[in-house]
């Protein structure tokens, strides 16, 4: 399980616009994926219907100036764990 790019990475995007997160790691199905925002997990079962969560994707529909904050996702497997961390900036 090897990163494809840098763990931290920087989007400035437009309020109302639409953002997609992709965890920057080759996907697998025995892989375990957390994503938080400001360090509190996000669960899917209670995130408002503008956000989708897809294992290695996180996309905001429609972004609006709470949705700015430091973004993460954690993936852990049988060799290891890796995070890749995105701090979204609304403008």
């Amino acid at each position: 399980m090897l990163p494809n790019t840098s763990n931290f990475i920087t989007k400035d995007v437009n309020e109302n616009s639409s953002i997609e997160l992709h965890c920057p790691v080759t996907n697998s199905p025995d892989l375990s994926i957390q994503w938080s925002k400001n360090n509190e997990d996000l669960d899917p079962m209670w995130l408002s219907p503008n956000v989708v969560i897809k294992r290695l994707l996180l996309k905001i529909q429609q972004t609006h100036l709470n949705d700015a904050g430091l973004y993460k996702c954690n993936v852990v497997n049988g060799f290891g764990s890796i995070y890749a961390q995105f701090r979204v900036n609304i403008i």
